[in-house]
């Protein structure tokens, strides 16, 4: 696992995937872990160039952490109201 600053909170980045989700699109997964519970959270990047660029890391902490950096931004608000839930 690998450890994240979110918004001043430590969480773990568990697992990351990718599966096709259409040309051009690839829907990203990602498992977190806070405080011993686990989550997964998804959403879709059509950013193809930065997602070939992980894919290509050899390093598979560094490959997830791309990963989840492609979509970090599209689920903050869903990881953040999880955390709050908690």
């Amino acid at each position: 696992m690998k450890a994240i600053n979110f918004n001043s909170q430590e969480i773990e980045l568990n697992h990351a995937s990718q599966i096709t989700a259409g040309y051009g699109h690839k829907k990203i997964t990602v498992e977190l872990c806070y405080e011993g519970e686990y989550k997964e959270f998804h959403a879709v990047t059509a950013n193809m160039p930065d997602f070939d660029d992980a894919m290509d890391l050899e390093d598979y902490d560094e490959k997830q952490l791309a990963l989840y950096n492609l979509i970090e931004y599209k689920i903050e608000d869903e990881v953040q109201e999880w955390i709050d839930s908690l």
